[in-house]
């Protein structure tokens, strides 16, 4: 099953309102990344697979596929330099345990190594839902299991990132990028908070083009 899990002895009540936090951040972040659309932009493409576990874990064993589109909006932009929003809609299967849907925004910064070759990092905020794989059921006072979890559960999650970016054309830019990844709560009872790892390889496709590429 789910392997590497860190579990914190936090109450599940108080992630309540971080929950809340969140999502009221990730609205406002959508909002703004799309007032800025009509800027400098990029959409993204990745396919990445999926892991339970703290950076630096084993990725032996099974593959657990995903993918997602961005938009990207930049803020400032140096010759050497930039830093722009992403916006992130993801989806990955975690095989015998959940499917996962994923919307997030990241703050990235990067800054040009050579030929055309550029290294970032990046942090954000972002919405977890996840539909389980197996029947949940919950014993009701009658003495009779009701089965639940049919709509699946809400998380919240913080990411940080790093990856390599290669401006190879004005057309597209190819990326690899490892993100970790902290999802609160996992499981309310007694999984808190749970770290899960991704590798993305994909491409940026410039919709304006800069004005130092």
């Amino acid at each position: 099953m789910i392997e590497g899990l860190w579990v914190l002895s936090l109450k599940s009540k108080s992630f309540i309102p971080m929950l809340r936090s969140t999502l009221i951040l990730t609205v406002l972040l959508t909002f703004f990344t799309f007032h800025g659309f009509a800027q400098k932009s990029a959409v993204s493409f990745s396919f990445f697979s999926h892991a339970t576990s703290l950076p630096g874990g084993t990725w032996a064993g099974a593959v657990h596929p995903g993918l997602d589109i961005g938009l990207q909006t930049r803020l400032r932009e140096k010759e050497n330099s930039r830093t722009f929003l992403t916006w992130k809609l993801g989806y990955y299967y975690h095989r015998l345990v959940h499917h996962g849907l994923q919307i997030y925004g990241e703050y990235n910064w990067d800054f040009k190594l050579f030929r055309g070759l550029r290294l970032g990092v990046a942090g954000g905020l972002g919405y977890l839902h996840t539909f389980e794989k197996h029947e949940i059921f919950k014993l009701e006072d009658s003495g009779d299991y009701r089965r639940v979890g049919r709509l699946g559960k809400a998380h919240a999650q913080i990411s940080i990132a790093s990856g390599l970016l290669y401006q190879a054309s004005s057309l597209f830019q190819p990326f690899i990028q490892y993100r970790f990844r902290m999802v609160t709560p996992f499981v309310r009872e007694y999984v808190p908070l749970l770290p899960a790892t991704s590798i993305h390889i994909g491409l940026y496709v410039p919709i304006t083009p800069s004005n130092h590429e």
